[in-house]
């Protein structure tokens, strides 16, 4: 019986150290970009890092930019189009 809560601590030690290594790798980007107001999650940097995209670069590009997503969704652009041999909206 001792030997169970010996792996559950073990599991739950694992648990935590992985926590806490993706908290110490996100946690300068993410409040760098939360004091810039162009928040990110540090659930989106972990699926950036994951899919080999440079946190670093778009959390800076980001901030640079000075606006978050909110201020422009997608839904307001217009698209342009090439049609014979000029640009429409």
């Amino acid at each position: 019986m001792e030997s169970l809560y010996l792996v559950g601590f073990a599991v739950v030690a694992v648990i935590a150290f992985i926590f806490v290594v993706i908290l110490f790798n996100f946690f300068g980007l993410w409040l760098r970009a939360r004091i810039a107001n162009a928040p990110v999650s540090i659930g989106k940097m972990v699926g950036m890092r994951l899919r080999r995209v440079p946190v670093g670069m778009i959390v800076d590009n980001r901030i640079t930019a000075g606006k978050p997503e909110s201020k422009f969704p997608a839904t307001h652009w217009k698209p342009i189009t090439w049609r014979g041999e000029m640009w429409v909206r």
